[in-house]
């Protein structure tokens, strides 16, 4: 057996020994991959197969957030230990009665306590996008079909949205009918472009609403850390005057902060 394999075993088997003794969701790592989860982790995680850490989660990366399955997000700290080792912590988020409750998504209490610390601990090698969403043609819905028709489309787009981020993209309700997106880890800002055409795309397919087939659009304005700015509401102010004028100009399209795409 090489002098790695004996390392990483010997973590294993250390890691494994004291599990029983600490008092948090634990993992181990080596490299990106995970060698050991104790028995809190496992719970927390369900059956989701955390055996490596997402691409990206690298370099200076302290934490990131996992989301699992519609209804449950976790924060996920690493620390850093000698030879490429990793202590992975776990954490629920709480507070889940501040989720929407018409759509399950994070609120804006989730919003506020975790915008910066995303940006404050992301890889500086890497770039966080903010996609601020208003839908087109809702208020039609609403008018034409009642308000528990536009419930069930707010209900079908929040499932369209999870359906079409990564594991690490958070989805939030900001309220009506506009959400928010924070995608981290992406390496050059061009690459938010794709995400908010498939969004486009997804949200665009018509909706089955008592019998009939409903269609809306949506309006995306994009701001990216650190290029656009470096607190996050400041990054979602410029999302939300990017959303504005995609409108203005017809709607389902997406901006970036500067121009129209």
């Amino acid at each position: 057996m090489s002098e790695t394999s004996n390392t990483i075993e010997t973590i294993r088997l250390t890691a494994k020994t004291i599990a029983e003794y600490v008092p948090y969701p634990l993992g181990v790592s080596f490299k990106s991959e995970v060698l050991f989860l104790n028995q809190r982790a496992r719970v927390i995680l369900g059956n989701y197969p955390f055996s490596t850490l997402p691409r990206g989660i690298n370099g200076d990366t302290k934490s990131f957030y996992l989301r699992i399955g519609q209804e449950k997000t976790v924060s996920v700290q690493i620390v850093r230990l000698p030879m490429e080792h990793l202590l992975i912590v776990f954490e629920e988020l709480t507070a889940e009665t501040a989720r929407d409750e018409l759509t399950g998504l994070l609120g804006r209490y989730h919003l506020n306590l975790i915008g910066n610390r995303i940006l404050e601990q992301t890889d500086k090698n890497r770039k966080v996008a903010i996609f601020f969403l208003d839908l087109d043609g809702f208020k039609e819905v609403n008018d034409t079909l009642g308000h528990e028709a536009g419930d069930a489309v707010l209900k079908g787009v929040a499932k369209r949205l999870l359906n079409s981020l990564r594991n690490t993209d958070l989805c939030f309700r900001w309220g009506g009918d506009e959400f928010l997106i924070i995608s981290p880890g992406f390496a050059e800002k061009i690459h938010a472009a794709l995400l908010a055409r498939r969004i486009i795309k997804l949200i665009s397919e018509p909706f089955s609403v008592k019998g009939r087939k409903v269609k809306v659009g949506v309006s995306i304005g994009i701001a990216v850390y650190p290029d656009d700015g470096k607190d996050f509401f400041e990054l979602l102010r410029k999302s939300d005057l990017a959303m504005y004028e995609a409108k203005q100009r017809g709607g389902n399209i997406y901006m970036y902060c500067s121009k129209a795409e």
